[in-house]
């Protein structure tokens, strides 16, 4: 999954750098996984500190990256990724 400067990210309420930090999340712990944006974001009346809804299309295998995933973020209070790789 390669976001950058695909169109499909355009219709989403980020900056370049919530983007670019999203992405990297996604492509670290769930690469090659389909992802839906929806919520205020997407109809552009998200608030400063509004949080990012996404549905993510697993296989089961990939479940536990996305769990993996989601504590750091959680752990962090922000999207930055961390600079090991997952735990498999």
């Amino acid at each position: 999954m390669d976001w950058g400067q695909d169109e499909r990210t355009c219709g989403i309420d980020l900056t370049s750098n919530q983007r670019a930090e999203v992405l990297a999340l996604l492509n670290r712990y769930i690469p090659d996984t389909e992802v839906w944006a929806y919520g205020s974001r997407v109809k552009f009346t998200a608030k400063p500190h509004s949080d990012l809804d996404l549905v993510v299309f697993t296989s089961p295998e990939q479940f536990h990256n996305t769990i993996r995933m989601n504590r750091v973020v959680l752990r962090s209070g922000k999207t930055e990724p961390e600079q090991s790789s997952p735990e498999t």
